[in-house]
């Protein structure tokens, strides 16, 4: 009697669909190591070079807020009249120069006195909570104060300037 021999079926092996995950597969590992850089060495530079740049401009806001009773002339207002007599210039550099200071002053102000606004916490009321949680009162008091702080800081930043014309 003979026995059948048995032969194994290999299983088909289907290739795996191309998927974008595939297609990127090896941009991850540079992705990875970019990712690991960034965490490791250019991240605690940047966190530096922003710290120092707001250390300097809380000085020159403090500073400016110092001498802003006096004759003296603020930094931030002297700062304004050099690049505004600058003969260098064309006088849509100087526009656009003097703007970008002006802006970039204002907003750091802003910044500074809304983040500290919206940190209060009185209670339950009047502090802003996580996402559809603040009760409608809260959003109420931190609205109102918003609008009535930035006509202030407006005009607090053209008395710090502290500049004759």
């Amino acid at each position: 009697m003979q026995t059948a021999v048995h032969i194994p079926r290999r299983p088909l092996v289907r290739p795996a669909p191309y998927t974008l995950a595939r297609l990127f597969e090896p941009c991850q590992q540079c992705h990875d190591n970019a990712r690991l850089s960034w965490r490791l060495h250019v991240y605690k530079y940047i966190c530096w070079i922003g710290a120092i740049i707001c250390g300097v401009a809380s000085a020159v806001v403090l500073w400016s807020e110092l001498v802003m009773g006096t004759k003296l002339n603020s930094p931030m207002g002297a700062l304004l009249t050099s690049v505004a007599a600058d003969s260098q210039l064309s006088s849509g550099a100087i526009s656009f120069f003097l703007q970008l200071i002006i802006f970039g002053s204002i907003c750091y102000v802003s910044l500074c006195t809304y983040w500290s606004l919206f940190r209060i916490n009185i209670g339950w009321a009047y502090t802003l909570q996580g996402p559809h949680m603040s009760p409608a009162s809260s959003l109420i008091f931190n609205a109102m104060y918003f609008s009535r702080l930035q006509f202030a800081i407006g005009y607090n930043f053209l008395l710090f300037l502290n500049v004759e014309r």
